[in-house]
């Protein structure tokens, strides 16, 4: 996926704040992603796989973002701990 820096420089950013207040740093390299479902049991992908080959582009535009949830995610639950109005 592509994004521009300032994608980059927010998800720095939001590492640096939680990690001041003890959240382990990530040391994984940071990959914008959405996650649109989880699976919890192994399932066939074939026919995604193939779908997804067969489209023309996936380049599916861009979008503002005028805020973002930080959210704690345990056993399946998700809980909003904060909003972030970005200007």
């Amino acid at each position: 996926m592509k994004s521009g820096p300032e994608l980059a420089l927010l998800a720095h950013a939001t590492e640096v704040a939680v990690n001041a207040i003890g959240v382990p740093k990530e040391e994984r390299k940071f990959s914008p992603h959405l996650t649109l479902a989880r699976i919890r049991e192994r399932v066939p992908l074939d026919g995604l796989m193939r779908a997804i080959e067969a489209l023309q582009s996936v380049e599916f535009g861009s979008f503002v973002v005028p805020s973002f949830y930080l959210y704690l995610s345990s056993g399946g639950k998700y809980t909003k701990l904060a909003e972030f109005v970005l200007a």
